[in-house]
């Protein structure tokens, strides 16, 4: 399947015509990117990038469509504009709560096939053991997903990107950083 964009690939699941997804502007001050996962802010109804520490509450999206400056399908990314996102007027997120597996250049690290990954503030993944945690200064975090495929590169599209591919978790397990 041929990449929807430079740094995010749906390799299985989308499209589908009943698949989950939202469109929202960006928060104030949140500079979004294809293949983060973010999720919404109920009280601005705005995306924000990752998962708040321990918020189980929180619905993980992977960003796409317009997302970071390149636009769907290679259309130059316009936030004031409509026809460079979804044709909603806003960016476009697919729910971790849908069956799909997707490359992302969104991550940090070195994801191994297996590890648990959350999502960090910054909208990348990222391993999630109570050692990693603690590296990263982090206190918990909610797993977002389960990596199926380390490092590689993403030949779709103009440029080649390294990416990992993973599927969603959705049973909300938090882990606590190593003391």
């Amino acid at each position: 399947m041929s990449s929807l964009i430079l740094s995010v690939n749906f390799k299985k699941g989308w499209p589908c015509p009943s698949i989950v997804d939202r469109v929202a502007q960006p928060g104030s001050g949140v500079t979004v990117f294809e293949g983060a996962v973010a999720h919404i802010d109920p009280s601005s109804d705005k995306w924000v990038l990752g998962i708040s520490a321990g918020d189980v509450t929180q619905t993980p999206y992977v960003l796409w469509n317009g997302a970071g400056g390149n636009g769907d399908q290679y259309h130059p990314f316009d936030p004031t504009k409509h026809y460079a996102q979804a044709g909603y007027g806003g960016v476009q997120g697919i729910s971790f709560i849908n069956q799909i597996e997707v490359e992302t250049g969104a991550f940090n690290g070195t994801p191994a096939v297996g590890d648990q990954l959350y999502a960090g503030a910054d909208g990348k993944l990222a391993t999630c053991t109570a050692n990693t945690l603690k590296a990263a200064g982090v206190a918990n975090a909610v797993v977002v997903a389960i990596c199926t495929e380390a490092s590689h590169k993403m030949a779709s599209g103009p440029t080649n990107v390294n990416v990992i591919s993973f599927v969603p978790d959705m049973s909300k397990r938090i882990i606590t950083a190593a003391a």
